[in-house]
């Protein structure tokens, strides 16, 4: 009984690791899309004007049915 137990309580780690870094791996996705592209401009002393910008681009994805935002957890151990 013990030994069911056991196995039990490892199935249950390892399905809580998953949906932890699943859940870790959604939260880097939506920080990553938040757009933080900008433009500015300011009046120079000539009279001019001197614009600035930066436009934002995502990187990460999580697509349905794979690994979240590039996470792995199947990679071969290395050894130290």
């Amino acid at each position: 009984m013990l030994v069911l137990v056991s196995l039990g309580f490892l199935a249950g780690l390892a399905a809580l690791r998953d949906g932890i870094v699943q859940e870790i791996g959604d939260a880097a996705v939506a920080v990553d899309s938040l757009d933080q592209t900008y433009t500015f401009t300011v009046p120079t002393a000539g009279g001019g004007t001197q614009t600035s910008s930066f436009t934002d681009s995502t990187s990460l994805s999580d697509p349905a049915n794979a690994a979240p935002a590039g996470i792995v957890l199947d990679d071969a151990p290395v050894s130290e």
